[in-house]
């Protein structure tokens, strides 16, 4: 046994390490004992107890033991070892580090520099993280993880110039310590505990004039557009195949052009494609859109080959009705299969939903003043953990006349209003179809077994006063009503079905501009009789989908229209047609 501690540390006789020595050992008992504390206090531990004992008996040899006698630290030793031999000790259940926690805890890399050889350069470095999340570890223990899957974001760390960005261009796919040009160099790695972190290297061959040339050109652009050429370092005297053309077949098992195989500098083989998904330096618009390669194109010389395509990522419908509109990816002419997700954004006058393989259905809310512009992105993550993606164009065209239901308009008064705005969705049109299909301009099987009110809701008032107001942009309007006969005669040249004590009135206002309280910006009034004396009298029958109103020839704006219930028995089912030319209004 040792004499006391504080003689211990103030003799002469003792060396300063072995004093330094004791101080660690003093140092790792007292993390023991926080151990053992921190167990006893876990209660998801269910052997907390046995748990703590161990630590803290262990802890206690460490602090006290050279300042015990041997027995006690026998004693303490046989109680340490007991413990686990009985299966009385387990891991504690505390959770895992926060993330500021783990922020903390990463390893740092000095700088990785690239260098480039005479046939090859690198133009472009990204980072790949195992996860985006830092408390998402790769396995519990680093030592034990053999493989790694990088499912994180990539972004660029360097790039020698912008231009060669590619699908990167966007800034959030920029990594910290992004930059451009100068040498290239990966300035400090950060890599959090556990983690893992993937270098990738884009490299291109260094042009010679030994070089072949591969270029790609949209031919659908006016003037046409290189969107992306690389060179292939060979042997002098090396050239394309002669016979070099599509179709694509496989070679060596790889994907290529007919005859399209070239042995390079290295006496290694290359192959030219025509699948641009292959090609992360192309932009994801040209990457992943709608295309068709047409034709391939040798130079005389044989060391240029030429791609030329057709792109067709924007695409038309017309809406001829205030109806849903739904869009599937055959219709614009895609494949989902493969893709992870979908969204669309940009309309103004409707909803979206979209979903991978379920299509995109757009639901007006109100009227459309002007054509929708709807971009669809589709992107998934390939298996080196990139994004990639594709950007399609939708355009929905209100057709010359547009039909919407009452549930478009709003309502002051007394109404008894079971309104909607269309629950069916309308037959899908493409911009230059409707002359030729059955359901063209103006007509939808959505309709053709109404017999009744239009979609089947109606708006009615009794009140007079009551008002219903909607807007819409074009140069004219109709209004259609479910009418009725509220005479007491069926007979429509009588005196008694042409007198005015029997029949219902509306005013209609029509108001250029949003502000129908601007009195001087009104355009129209008109004091209608909505009295349908050809059908059944006392309201055994109705009048639907009749046209009641309408104006033309008015300037192309914006309209306010308010239809106000002014004499009578019943207004009944406001309903409109509006379109950019000749807007109506009405329903039933």
């Amino acid at each position: 046994m040792m004499r006391d501690p504080i003689e211990y540390f103030l003799s002469a006789e003792i060396t300063l390490s072995d004093k330094l020595l004791e101080v660690l050992y003093l140092i790792i008992g007292l993390i023991c004992i926080y151990t053992a504390i921190a167990n006893l206090r876990d209660k998801g531990n269910q052997k907390r107890y046995g748990t703590f004992v161990f630590w803290c008996t262990l802890g206690l040899m460490f602090v006290l033991g050279p300042w015990i006698p041997s027995l006690y630290t026998g004693i303490l030793m046989c109680v340490m070892v007991a413990v686990p031999i009985l299966h009385r000790v387990s891991r504690g259940t505390q959770p895992d580090p926060s993330e500021e926690e783990a922020e903390k805890n990463y390893r740092k890399i000095g700088m990785i520099r690239a260098t480039n050889t005479a046939d090859y350069e690198v133009y472009m470095i990204t980072l790949t993280p195992s996860s985006d999340s830092r408390t998402t570890a790769v396995a519990s223990n680093s030592n034990s993880a053999k493989t790694y899957t990088y499912a994180g974001t990539e972004k660029v760390v360097w790039v020698d110039d912008e231009a060669n960005l590619g699908k990167f261009e966007d800034a959030s796919l920029h990594a910290d310590g992004y930059h451009v040009g100068g040498e290239a160099t990966v300035p400090g790695l950060e890599i959090t505990n556990r983690h893992a972190m993937l270098v990738t290297y884009y490299i291109r061959a260094v042009e010679t004039e030994d070089s072949l040339i591969v270029r790609y050109v949209d031919e659908t652009s006016s003037p046409e557009v290189e969107f992306y050429n690389y060179p292939i370092t060979v042997k002098a005297e090396t050239v394309f195949d002669e016979n070099i053309k599509l179709p694509e077949t496989k070679i060596d098992g790889i994907t290529s052009l007919t005859n399209g195989r070239v042995e390079n500098s290295l006496q290694k083989y290359q192959y030219v494609s025509s699948d641009l998904s292959t090609m992360p330096e192309i932009g994801s618009a040209y990457q992943f859109g709608n295309y068709e390669c047409t034709r391939v194109v040798r130079s005389e010389d044989g060391k240029t080959v030429t791609l030329y395509y057709k792109f067709n990522n924007n695409h038309y419908f017309v809406a001829d009705f205030g109806l849903p509109l739904h869009i599937t990816s055959s219709d614009i002419g895609i494949q989902t299969q493969g893709w992870e997700k979908a969204s669309a954004a940009g309309a103004q006058y409707g909803t979206t939903q979209i979903s991978v393989g379920g299509g995109l259905t757009y639901t007006p809310t109100s009227v459309m003043k002007e054509r929708e512009r709807i971009t669809v992105k589709l992107s998934k993550v390939n298996s080196e953990g990139k994004t990639e993606g594709v950007d399609h164009v939708i355009y929905i065209i209100p057709a010359s006349t547009v039909y919407y239901e009452e549930g478009f308009a709003t309502y002051e008064g007394t109404w008894a209003t079971e309104t909607n705005k269309g629950t069916v969705n309308q037959t899908l049109t493409k911009l230059g179809d409707g002359k030729n299909t059955e359901n063209g301009y103006g007509y939808d099987d959505a309709y053709k077994n109404d017999s009744t009110n239009s979609n089947a809701t109606t708006a009615v008032t009794t009140a007079v006063g009551s008002s219903a107001t909607f807007q819409f942009k074009g140069t004219g309007l109709e209004l259609y009503l479910r009418t009725e006969n509220t005479n007491s005669t069926s007979d429509p040249t009588s005196d008694a079905a042409n007198s005015v004590d029997g029949h219902s009135y509306m005013l209609v206002q029509v108001y250029e501009g949003n502000d129908p309280t601007n009195t001087s910006s009104l355009k129209r009034m008109s004091f209608v009789d909505v009295n349908n004396l050809f059908a059944q009298p006392n309201r055994a029958g109705y009048g639907y989908n009749t046209p009641c109103w309408m104006v033309d020839g008015m300037a192309d704006s914006e309209y306010t229209v308010v239809v106000r219930f002014v004499k009578g028995e019943t207004l009944t089912r406001v309903v409109y047609r509006e379109s950019h030319l000749t807007p109506l209004l009405l329903d039933s």
